[in-house]
């Protein structure tokens, strides 16, 4: 795991696991860790962009405890990328025809953005 701060890519903290380890174990503490120290550098707001191995309502949660001390602190965005594991495509393309906004970056490629 490795977490970067800013545009510049400064490193806050690199993780070596083990190749079998699942990308999921240890990582709210990792999360923990890294929030906390990005918070003594910097009170600007935060991205916070993790792959499809840590969708997990831990991650969240993480997120969502980092902001108990101080409410006031500037937000962190969350990117998450979803996995569907054992979910309906089908169910969720109709539910994004229903209720999403659609574009089209590129001709063929269609996305819809929904909460």
């Amino acid at each position: 795991m490795v977490a970067y701060l800013g545009r510049e890519g400064y490193g806050l903290e690199w993780e070596l696991r083990a190749g079998r380890q699942p990308c999921q174990n240890g990582t709210p503490a990792f999360l923990k860790r890294v929030l906390e120290r990005a918070r003594q550098l910097t009170d600007e707001p935060l991205l916070l962009c993790l792959d499809s191995g840590n969708d997990a309502m831990e991650n969240i949660a993480a997120v969502e405890n980092h902001y108990k001390p101080n409410e006031m602190a500037a937000p962190v965005h969350d990117r998450i990328k979803w996995n569907l594991r054992r979910e309906s495509p089908e169910h969720w393309l109709a539910y994004a025809e229903k209720h999403g906004h659609w574009s089209e970056p590129r001709p063929g490629q269609r996305v819809a953005r929904f909460e």
